[in-house]
C-alpha cells in the first residue's frame, strides 16, 4: 500500500491567506467526502485552481472509491466537452459555476468550521494497482489524449521525487503550474502530500507576483515552466527568497534563461523531461557554475534507448503496461543519442522536422533563433501544409515590441537559408499559452486569421 509520510497533525500543509494544517486537510476531506452525491458516475471531474482545495477534492473522491479526472486546461468549454465524452455527471470546482453538474467545494468547507476529530478520518492508504486519476495531454499537437494513472504510477513517482531530491519535511513548494497538469500535480501537490512538506495554495504567473508569493510564504522550492522563468530572469537581484531547488519542465529551457535564473537565485535550475503519457523520464541541471554537458540522466528505474531512427524508447514504472510493446518499451516523440554511461542527449522532437523545397528544417531551431534576436520576448513557429511545389511552409508568431517583420526576417537571414525563414509573421502582444506554458496548435493558427502582418 502507498501511504504519505507520517507527520504531526498540526504541521502546516497549505500556505496562503487561509493556511491549513495536516489535521485540517484530513478533516476537510472527511467532510467533503460525506457531502458528495452518492448517485453519480464513478468518475468525478476535479477542476480546482486552489492547490489545497484540489488536494482535498482528490482525496475525497478517492476515499469514496471513485476516479478523479483532471482537465487539460481551466476553460469551461473544455471541461464540459470532456465530461460529455466521458459520461461525467459531477464536477468539483472552486469558482466558475460549471452549471448544474458543478459543486463549489468552498461551499462545503466554510471557513472557521470546527475540524473533526482524527479518529473519524478515512485512512490514506492506496493499493498500487488502483487507478486514481485520468489526466489529459495539453493538446499542443492535436486532440487531448486521456492518460489513466495508477497509485503506483502517480504516488510512486511522487515518492521517488521526494527521495531523489530530499523534498521531505520542511519543503515549502510554490508552483506556477496549475494542479490539473501532471507536472503541477506531482511537484506542486503530491510531493508535499507524500513527503511531509507544505504547498502554497496560489498559482502566481507573473514574475513580480511569483517573487512576492515566494517571499511571503517562505517557499524554498519553485516549480515552474520556461515561459515563467524567462520573465523571472528579468527581476532585480535579491527579488527571490533563498531557494534550495528550482524545477522547470514542459519545454526546453534556453541556456540564456537558465543562466540568468541561476544567477538570480544562486542555484542551478533542475530541468525535468517528461509527459502526461510517460510521467517523468529524466533530469539535468542548467545554468549553474558547473554548466555540465547538457546530457540527461534517466530517473531511477527508467530505461531509455534510441530506436533504429534515433527515436526515444523507454521502459518505466510510471508507464501503463498497455502503453508499451510486448517487452514493455514505449516509443516516444523525441530523438536521442545514447551515452555509454546510460545518459542521453536530446536531439529534438521526432515530429519537429519538416521538408520545405526539398530541405529539412527544424522548427525548434527556428524558434530558438527568433528568441535570440534582441528585442524578441517570445516566439512560436508552426508548420502549415500548402499546395505543391512547396507542400509545407512555416508561420511565426512573435512578441517583439518595437521590431518590424522586415527586421525579424533580416536577422534570421543572417543565420538561415532563405528557404527556412518563415513565410508569414504575426506580431502579437502575447502568445496564447496554456496555463502550463504550452501552446495549442489551433489557438496559434487562429492568430493568423485576418492579420495584416505578413
Amino acid at each position: 500500500m502507498l501511504t504519505p509520510r507520517p507527520r504531526d497533525p498540526d504541521s502546516p500543509f497549505a500556505l496562503g491567506d487561509e493556511p491549513r494544517s495536516w489535521r485540517d486537510l484530513l478533516a476537510d476531506v472527511a467532510v467533503l467526502a460525506e457531502s458528495l452525491p452518492a448517485n453519480t458516475a464513478p468518475e468525478v471531474m476535479v477542476a480546482c485552481a486552489d492547490r489545497y482545495l484540489c488536494a482535498a477534492a482528490l482525496l475525497a473522491v478517492w476515499s469514496t472509491g471513485r476516479l478523479a479526472a483532471l482537465p487539460p486546461n481551466s476553460r469551461e468549454e473544455t471541461i464540459d466537452r470532456l465530461c460529455d465524452e466521458r459520461g461525467i455527471s459531477l464536477i468539483l470546482h472552486d469558482g466558475g459555476g460549471q452549471g448544474d453538474a458543478g459543486v463549489d467545494v468552498r461551499t462545503r468547507l466554510p471557513a472557521g468550521v470546527a475540524r473533526a476529530a482524527l479518529g473519524t478520518l478515512p485512512p490514506l492508504a492506496f493499493s498500487p494497482e488502483r487507478t486514481l486519476v485520468c489526466v489529459h495531454t495539453s493538446g499542443s499537437t492535436g486532440a487531448h489524449v486521456a492518460c489513466g494513472k495508477s497509485a503506483a504510477q502517480l504516488l510512486g513517482e511522487a515518492e521517488l521525487l521526494v527521495r531523489l531530491w530530499g523534498l521531505g519535511p520542511g519543503t515549502r513548494v510554490l508552483a506556477t503550474v496549475p494542479p490539473h497538469h501532471l507536472y503541477g500535480l506531482l511537484f506542486g501537490v503530491l510531493v508535499p502530500f507524500m513527503g511531509g512538506g507544505s504547498l502554497v495554495r496560489a498559482t502566481p504567473l507573473h514574475a513580480e507576483t511569483i517573487a512576492s508569493q515566494a517571499g511571503a510564504r517562505q517557499a524554498n522550492v519553485l516549480v515552474s515552466v520556461p515561459a515563467h522563468l524567462h520573465a523571472l530572469a528579468t527581476l532585480s537581484p535579491g527579488a527571490l527568497p533563498p531557494l534550495t531547488r528550482i524545477f522547470s519542465s514542459g519545454a526546453a529551457l534556453d541556456p540564456a534563461t537558465g543562466s540568468a535564473v541561476a544567477k538570480l537565485a544562486g542555484i542551478p535550475v533542475t530541468e525535468v523531461l517528461g509527459s502526461s503519457e510517460t510521467g517523468g523520464i529524466a533530469w539535468r541541471e542548467t545554468g549553474g557554475q558547473d554548466r555540465g554537458d547538457g546530457v540527461w540522466q534517466p530517473f531511477p528505474g527508467v530505461e531509455v534507448a534510441p530506436d533504429h531512427d534515433e527515436t526515444m524508447r523507454l521502459r518505466s514504472p510510471f508507464l501503463s503496461r498497455a502503453d508499451g510493446d510486448a517487452q514493455g518499451w514505449y516509443r516516444g516523440a523525441d530523438r536521442i543519442r545514447a551515452r555509454p554511461d546510460g545518459r542521453f542527449e536530446l536531439l529534438g522532437r521526432a515530429d519537429g522536422v519538416v521538408k520545405i523545397g526539398g530541405s529539412r528544417v527544424a522548427v525548434a531551431q527556428i524558434e530558438r533563433l527568433l528568441r535570440e534576436i534582441p528585442g524578441v520576448a517570445d516566439a512560436a513557429v508552426v508548420p502549415v501544409d500548402t499546395p505543391p511545389p512547396r507542400r509545407h511552409e512555416l508561420w511565426a508568431a512573435v512578441v517583439a515590441p518595437g521590431l518590424s517583420v522586415a527586421a525579424l526576417r533580416a536577422a534570421l537571414l543572417k543565420r538561415l537559408e532563405p528557404i527556412a525563414v518563415p513565410r508569414r509573421f504575426r506580431l502579437v502582444a502575447a502568445l496564447p499559452r496554456e496555463d502550463n506554458g504550452k501552446l495549442v496548435r489551433a489557438r496559434l493558427l487562429a492568430l493568423f486569421d485576418g492579420t495584416t502582418n505578413v
